[in-house]
């Protein structure tokens, strides 16, 4: 996806540069976009790294809350630590982070890992709720820009218009067969061992997604969970100021291009990659920067936040937990 990406970018950024009577040959974009990274101001760059850290240390935080209604005083920095060694592993898997969060957890907070679990997907649908909210805030405040931009791409509608083939239809038929063989086995399959095994789970699985109805401090998971929605768009629209293109955007245009952008993470490639750099260009273009520029700027973000801060804060935590860990064995003795 980020090679489809880069190629529409250099045709255009190669169109652009021949207009204007320039060589092809001096109509690189990755020299452009060495040019823009040597260009930037480092200080921004920093900021936004502190502001994503601040935003793992709520969610990690958060996740402790929503543990102990289960009854497990877990300690803060194995959740931390499981939350930054999640996003390491997303870079390469799609969506196996949450996996492997719940997973280190399990492994040294000793909690069944169906229960931990069961609270990242109250987790992650919390966080589903945040973002739709944003994006409420968003179609209000720069209510202009998404209307030009769907206008401006009504065309992309007719590609989905293979989700109602025969194709589809075909594959669902037995998808519901199979699920009503289940539905009218029920009673036998709980009664087999793998059956209680599943059902086990299953019910350990619920227990967690129960967990946030038994809140303890509702006013502080609330007030972490604006906290790191808050850094996100901060350190989406603080970054403009590293890049000069983007320096003149206005706040309007940083939640913009923090909700486009969040859309992009969202799409199950590996750490968003290609999905977030098309949509932070395509907004941006939106806001008159061209789409090289905001290609540039895409790449900029995205390798100091999703590859350079969650590389390294991935690899010290990986390092660090069973460190900590052992440690703490050893005091506690």
């Amino acid at each position: 996806m980020l090679y489809l990406v880069f190629s529409s970018n250099q045709a255009n950024y190669l169109e652009d540069c021949m207009s204007r009577g320039l060589p092809a040959e001096d109509c690189s974009l990755v020299d452009k976009m060495i040019a823009d990274f040597q260009s930037t101001k480092s200080s921004w760059l920093i900021i936004a790294i502190g502001l994503f850290m601040i935003s793992n240390l709520s969610r990690a935080r958060r996740w402790v809350l929503l543990i102990k209604p289960l009854g497990y005083d877990v300690r803060f920095m194995n959740s931390f630590y499981s939350v930054m060694i999640a996003y390491f592993t997303n870079l390469g898997i799609p969506r196996s982070g949450e996996f492997v969060r719940a997973g280190t957890m399990s492994r040294y907070e000793k909690i069944p890992f169906e229960k931990l679990m069961g609270t990242v997907v109250v987790d992650r649908i919390i966080d589903f709720i945040s973002l739709f909210i944003v994006i409420g805030i968003a179609l209000i405040w720069q209510r202009h820009v998404f209307i030009d931009y769907l206008l401006e791409n009504m065309a992309l509608g007719q590609k989905f218009e293979a989700l109602y083939s025969y194709k589809t239809i075909l594959i669902l038929i037995p998808l519901v067969g199979i699920a009503y063989f289940i539905y009218a086995k029920r009673a036998a399959l709980l009664n087999s061992t793998v059956g209680q095994k599943i059902n086990k789970i299953v019910q350990g699985f619920i227990d967690g997604l129960l967990s946030v109805r038994k809140l303890e401090n509702l006013g502080e998971f609330v007030i972490h969970s604006i906290i790191i929605w808050l850094m996100y768009y901060l350190m989406t629209y603080l970054m403009f100021f590293a890049f000069e293109p983007t320096a003149i955007l206005s706040a309007g245009a940083g939640l913009t291009s923090f909700v486009f952008g969040a859309l992009g993470m969202v799409f199950p490639s590996p750490g968003g990659m290609g999905s977030y750099h098309f949509l932070i260009t395509e907004c941006l273009h939106l806001y008159g920067i061209p789409k090289a520029d905001g290609f540039s700027y895409a790449m900029i973000a995205y390798v100091t936040i999703s590859l350079f801060a969650t590389i390294l804060f991935g690899l010290i935590s990986l390092i660090a937990i069973p460190i900590y860990n052992r440690n703490y064995k050893t005091d506690s003795l």
